[in-house]
């Protein structure tokens, strides 16, 4: 199969799945991995449709990721994050190996050569967002976002599968906030 068909039929099925179930800091700590993210979530509330935040996610795309393929050739796979909002995102991990990036999913994995996973693995982070979402069993949910730097920049590389409703984790978060 050509690797376009591909990623658009691959890509429809798992970016809905993680988008509805998916200036950015330049410096190299946490708070511009965290950035992307926030800004990812800021531009699809305040997009009119999927077709105008589509336009959005070039800029927010790592070189490497599909993301960017996926926005122009199916950009209603988008539809379902117009209506999200961000709640709260942190760091859950920091420069995770090439095998847990190969991991995130098959598509990611299939997307991607050896050099653009040595790219990414290079310097990288997992941000958790937790993702208010009226159209949610629980009202939201979280998504584990891969990010890494590009030419100094954090960028959206792809997303992993939620792992608990946002309850839980602002519940899990709230929790160990307060502990000593």
């Amino acid at each position: 199969m050509e690797r376009r068909a591909f990623l658009s039929a691959g890509g429809v099925s798992v970016l809905a799945f993680a988008a509805g179930c998916s200036s950015i800091g330049g410096d190299g700590g946490p708070d511009g991995s965290v950035a992307v993210v926030e800004e990812y979530y800021r531009r699809a509330s305040g997009s009119e449709d999927s077709e105008a935040f589509a336009d959005d996610v070039a800029a927010l795309a790592h070189g490497a990721s599909p993301l960017s393929r996926l926005a122009e050739d199916v950009p209603m796979a988008f539809d379902s994050t117009v209506r999200q909002e961000l709640a709260d995102a942190t760091v859950a991990a920091e420069d995770v190996s090439a095998d847990r990036i190969r991991a995130i999913s098959g598509f990611l994995a299939a997307s991607l050569d050896e050099g653009e996973v040595e790219s990414i693995a290079a310097e990288n982070a997992v941000v958790s967002a937790v993702v208010a979402d009226d159209g949610a069993e629980d009202g939201g949910f979280e998504v584990r976002w891969l990010v890494a730097t590009d030419d100094g920049e954090w960028r959206l590389v792809w997303p992993d599968e939620p792992e608990e409703s946002a309850a839980a984790a602002l519940a899990t978060q709230n929790f160990s906030s307060r502990s000593p």
